[in-house]
């Protein structure tokens, strides 16, 4: 990844898990034109909701499965669950990275995962998802 962003000539910060501190965190997500997002599989992802609420554009190396345990607990997971087309892109295999960055790097203007935070991840989405489950017969 590091060598990718270097050929391309993009000037990047290296963020890893538990070794940042949440005030500088967010400080470099609203400096960030993009995020090339590199992780395990996630069952939450609330750094990336983080990310994804200052409107910063996600390029993700994704996963499709979870094999933590061994291949034998193998289970279909992936590096964002909370996830649509506003957000960025995706891509799974390292063959794919460069035509997925060419076409994310070209529309990266257009990303609003902002938007998708606000419409799917909000207290208000929240509160009205739970309301109806408490309200369902």
């Amino acid at each position: 990844v590091k060598s990718f962003l270097t050929k391309h000539n993009l000037e990047y910060r290296m963020i890893e898990y538990g070794g940042y501190d949440e005030n500088d965190f967010r400080d470099l997500a609203r400096q960030a034109r993009f995020c090339f997002l590199l992780n395990g599989t996630e069952s939450q992802g609330i750094a990336v909701q983080e990310m994804m609420s200052l409107g910063v554009p996600l390029f993700v190396w994704d996963l499709r499965t979870w094999e933590d345990q061994g291949s034998e607990w193998s289970v279909p997971a992936t590096s964002v669950p909370y996830w649509d087309d506003r957000c960025g892109e995706r891509f799974y295999d390292i063959d794919d990275m460069q035509e997925t960055f060419d076409n994310f790097y070209d529309r990266i203007e257009s990303y609003k995962p902002q938007n998708f935070v606000k419409d799917t991840l909000s207290y208000e989405c929240s509160v009205k998802t739970l309301l109806e489950i408490l309200n369902a017969d």
